[in-house]
């Protein structure tokens, strides 16, 4: 009985003996089997492009982000030099095993881009390999443009604010002493005045006066965002207004030679709006048409709506071309090759845009080159009760 179970004890040792190697051999494959399978995971899944070569720099991992990122599939790339898709930025990798650097990118349609390069060395036995985990930098680089090109504009605002405050103030003294002057020559101090020279002075006084406000407002304009803009608002009679600033500026057509003609209602119009805003929206579009007119006529319409009220001024000048217009309402911007380019700041319009959406308005222009143009705002009309 104990031969037996000795020879039966010695086969089921054999056997669990032989089941054993056999499940060690088994382990040892599965988890080699386990160990491909997380990093094959790891590179599919990663965001990053990774791509791994030899010493030689020919490619031998492509992942699926990279075939994203330069276009290609991996089979079309694998094996293949690696410059193709990039510049290979040099180190001695003697002393060094890993390093980063930007680099620029091809992909598969041309396209060149910027690229962020994360290099690391890695030695197997006499092997070597040098694996690249890569990002591309486009949008990146994109939002710094965006943001340099930001700042530049806000030092090139504040420039030219500075500039038209400094200006601003020097151009205040000379006219407050045109105006004393009139106002003496108006009151006889210099001795009695004829009914037209009285006239002619008070007029010179009003346009004076006009031009104080003007600066003024170009100080307040510079000082301020339209958000802090802020505005007095009055019922103001859009008739009465229209037709103060064509007497202000009437002499300046009559030196060209220019008529004026108006188009407005019988009945007086009104609108909650800031009076002077409306003034000097109505003052340059009319000293905008006549400056810029050599012959002709001006026209000036003002219109009512269920539920806005237009104004137009229609010149017979210069006119502007199609490839200018977007240009116009740019501060600073005057249109090259006109003849009163030297006389023109490039602000009438821009200030006038600005003022007309403060009150919540709109402003339109249509040009012919050499036929003429015709400025058009629309103001929304408000409820009182608003």
């Amino acid at each position: 009985m104990s031969e037996f179970l000795n020879a039966e004890n010695k086969q089921v040792f054999w056997s669990w003996k032989s089941l054993k190697n056999r499940l060690f051999h088994f382990l040892q494959t599965d988890e080699k089997q386990i160990r491909s399978a997380i990093v094959k995971s790891f590179l599919e899944n990663r965001i990053d492009s990774i791509i791994i070569t030899d010493k030689e720099n020919r490619i031998l991992t492509f992942n699926q982000a990279a075939e994203i990122t330069f276009g290609y599939q991996s089979q079309e790339v694998l094996g293949k030099d690696i410059t193709f898709l990039m510049q290979v930025p040099y180190e001695n990798t003697d002393q060094v095993t890993s390093w980063r650097k930007e680099a620029l990118g091809g992909k598969k349609d041309g396209e060149i881009f910027p690229i962020d390069v994360s290099i690391t060395k890695i030695v197997v036995g006499k092997m070597i390999f040098f694996v690249r985990i890569i990002r591309d930098l486009s949008e990146k680089k994109e939002t710094e443009k965006i943001w340099t090109a930001h700042i530049l504009m806000q030092a090139d605002l504040k420039a030219k604010n500075d500039f038209l405050s400094t200006v601003s103030h020097e151009i205040r003294t000379p006219i407050h002493a045109i105006m004393n002057y009139t106002e003496c020559l108006i009151q006889g101090l210099d001795g009695p005045l004829l009914e037209a020279q009285k006239t002619s002075l008070e007029n010179v006084y009003t346009a004076s006066k006009h031009l104080v406000d003007l600066v003024n407002g170009l100080l307040q304009f510079a000082k301020m965002t339209p958000d802090e803009y802020k505005l007095t608002v009055e019922l103001c009679p859009l008739v009465n207004l229209m037709q103060s600033s064509i007497e202000i500026i009437s002499f300046l057509a009559k030196q060209k030679h220019l008529e004026i003609h108006t188009d407005f209602p019988k009945e007086e119009i009104f609108l909650d709006a800031n009076r002077k805003n409306l003034q000097e929206i109505f003052f340059n579009l009319l000293s905008n048409a006549i400056k810029f007119s050599k012959e002709g006529a001006i026209t000036v319409t003002l219109k009512t709506f269920p539920e806005k009220i237009m104004v137009s001024v229609t010149d017979t000048g210069c006119g502007i071309s199609e490839e200018n217009l977007p240009k116009i309402f740019i501060p600073f911007w005057s249109a090259p090759g006109r003849e009163t380019q030297k006389e023109h700041t490039g602000l009438g319009l821009s200030i006038t845009k600005h003022l007309v959406e403060l009150q919540g308005g709109t402003i339109e222009v249509v040009s012919k080159k050499d036929i003429g143009s015709t400025f058009t705002v629309y103001f929304p009309i408000v409820s009182k009760d608003l």
